[in-house]
């Protein structure tokens, strides 16, 4: 019976470690969609503002990103506009330290100059956040292969322990 006990604790603490990498895998996933989604955001309001001079109020039309809109941002924009959304979401959006700056820098002076200088920030910002997209994704594997050998070890560990 004591030998029963043992095994299934130690297949709950091999499955406990598999979920926690797992979730943590869908964790860095989300947050690189977002920062995906900030670059097409950025791209198609550059375009806009360059191509049609679009108004503030009307810069999303045509837009449609699943991962914004899972976070909140697209329902917000579209009641509060771009420049509100964002720092009204910007706690809970899952992003960098990097990518939330940026983020924070254009939105910030955004809506208050002329063309050429929206113009300008939204290039600025879309190269950094494409930068931190970059590494983001590098990081993202080297992490998940490092999470998913350290939680089966220690699992593991624990098993050799318990056994």
């Amino acid at each position: 019976m004591n030998y029963l006990v043992k095994m299934i604790g130690s297949a709950l603490l091999l499955y406990a470690a598999l979920f926690i990498a797992r979730e943590y895998e869908k964790f860095l996933g989300k947050r690189l969609r977002v920062c995906l989604g900030f670059c097409e955001l950025l791209s198609h309001v550059r375009r806009r503002v360059d191509g049609y001079l679009t108004p503030a109020d009307r810069l999303l039309d045509g837009f449609e990103c699943g991962a914004l809109r899972e976070v909140g941002y697209i329902s917000k924009a579209q009641s509060l506009g771009l420049r509100a959304a964002y720092f009204e979401v910007e706690e809970s959006l899952p992003l960098d330290g990097t990518a939330r700056e940026v983020l924070s820098e254009f939105f910030a002076d955004f809506g208050k100059d002329y063309k050429e200088e929206t113009v300008k920030a939204a290039d600025r910002a879309l190269s950094a956040l494409q930068g931190c997209a970059e590494r983001m994704s590098c990081e993202n594997e080297k992490s998940l292969r490092l999470l998913r050998a350290v939680a089966v070890a220690a699992a593991l560990g624990v098993i050799i322990l318990l056994i």
